[in-house]
């Protein structure tokens, strides 16, 4: 937590080389996702499912502002009227903005752990697990229609200024990112916990809510612009047959009609062991979970600093059918506590940071094995992470090129 930088942002000439190649690596790894990723374009199976997000973003992008009124999905109109504004068919014009989206969420990531004081090493490697997560950069790709790779980017920035205690900024980027999805909001608890000298810090606490009152105000404001018309019959008849056949699928829409039919009928009742996987491994993968872990176990007052952003992270469960594409939102704060996990594996074992960066980039590549699919085999990950640490370990310790170097005091 000591790390957190609070100084403004110099923009000389390597950092702009150092950012305009974070830039492009991003832009790389985005363009090789686009290539061996099945994407949900029109025509193809996968885009015709019915009663996916998918087509009622598209009815939002075509109607006129403040007519789609589905909800939860007409309160997030950004990526939608963004899409639209576009000279472009609407197609490409989805694609666009979660291309650009994608690429800047990759920059802000390196940014953000290098604005809390790591390495570019460091940062290279959250950008490989970054990419490296099928559930999120490779799903956002797939499904190019709906916002979550905007939502995605938001946050992270949100994240990256709350870090850096730029108030009036992290208040502007969570009051436009709530546009694109509410769940931007989750970083607001962190304006407070990644600043306050106590526990209870009252200058924090108000500096904090002053923050959150912009986006807080945007999704009040929404809601009362585009009321919802869920449950009613004649107004879901006036939708495309793909919407308009499963009138079920959008009954009156409230947090505590949620509750009851996701939390405790479907995830609660239905329970099973399987749900581990769903929850951690398959979203994430085994070595960022590790080296998260690792990071908790060496700085828990940081950790306990962003356990806030990830309770408010899996509470989405509670009122959401999706798993695994709602969870990779906590990435940003999990890559933060996994380079400080590689910073405690450089100093239990001797394993440098820059050992893990190619591990991270074959994980990247086991992604790219299936254009369908979205997990990767947490067997097969383990069984490389097993077999690549030791050895790189002992190679370490025959090599004396390969010792990592002490690190730089913060």
């Amino acid at each position: 937590a000591g790390r957190v930088y609070n100084g403004r942002l110099r923009l000389s000439r390597p950092a702009v080389i150092e950012y305009g190649l974070a830039t492009l690596a991003s832009a790389v790894a985005v363009a090789i996702l686009w290539y061996r990723t099945d994407l949900k374009t029109m025509g193809t199976a996968a885009f015709a499912d019915p009663g996916w997000d998918r087509h009622l973003y598209i009815e939002l992008a075509r109607r006129a502002p403040f007519d789609f009124r589905l909800a939860p999905y007409c309160w997030r109109v950004l990526a939608p009227w963004l899409a639209k504004a576009l000279p472009f068919g609407l197609q490409a014009s989805f694609q666009t903005v979660t291309v650009v989206a994608l690429v800047a969420g990759g920059l802000a990531v390196y940014a953000l752990i290098r604005a809390v004081g790591f390495s570019k090493t460091h940062g290279a490697l959250a950008l490989l697990l970054l990419f490296g997560m099928g559930w999120g950069p490779k799903f956002q790709l797939s499904d190019f229609w709906v916002p979550d790779a905007t939502a995605f980017a938001f946050t992270v920035v949100a994240l990256l200024l709350a870090a850096r205690r730029q108030l009036v900024a992290v208040a502007v980027v969570m009051a436009a990112g709530v546009l694109a999805k509410e769940s931007v909001l989750f970083v607001a608890p962190l304006v407070y916990t990644l600043s306050a000298r106590r526990l209870f810090d009252r200058r924090w606490l108000l500096k904090a809510a002053l923050a959150a009152i912009p986006a807080l105000a945007v999704v009040s404001g929404i809601r009362i612009a585009i009321p919802q018309d869920n449950g009613n019959a004649a107004y879901i008849a006036t939708m495309p047959p793909v919407i308009s056949r499963f009138p079920e699928l959008f009954g009156e829409y409230s947090y505590s009609e949620r509750f009851d039919s996701i939390a405790r009928e479907q995830r609660l009742e239905h329970r099973e062991w399987t749900d581990w996987d769903r929850y951690f491994t398959d979203p994430f993968g085994a070595l960022l979970l590790g080296l998260a872990v690792a990071g908790a176990v060496r700085t828990p007052i940081l950790a306990a600093k962003l356990a806030p952003y990830l309770v408010l992270v899996y509470s989405q469960l509670l009122f959401a059918t999706d798993t695994q594409r709602l969870l990779v939102l906590a990435f940003p704060a999990l890559a933060w506590l996994a380079v400080e996990g590689a910073d405690e594996l450089r100093e239990r074992v001797g394993l440098a940071p820059a050992v893990l960066v190619p591990l991270a980039a074959a994980l990247f590549a086991l992604v790219l094995r299936c254009p369908a699919g979205y997990g990767r085999s947490v067997w097969l990950e383990a069984l490389l992470v097993v077999v690549y640490v030791p050895l790189a370990v002992a190679g370490g310790r025959r090599c004396p090129s390969l010792r990592p170097a002490s690190p730089p005091a913060p």
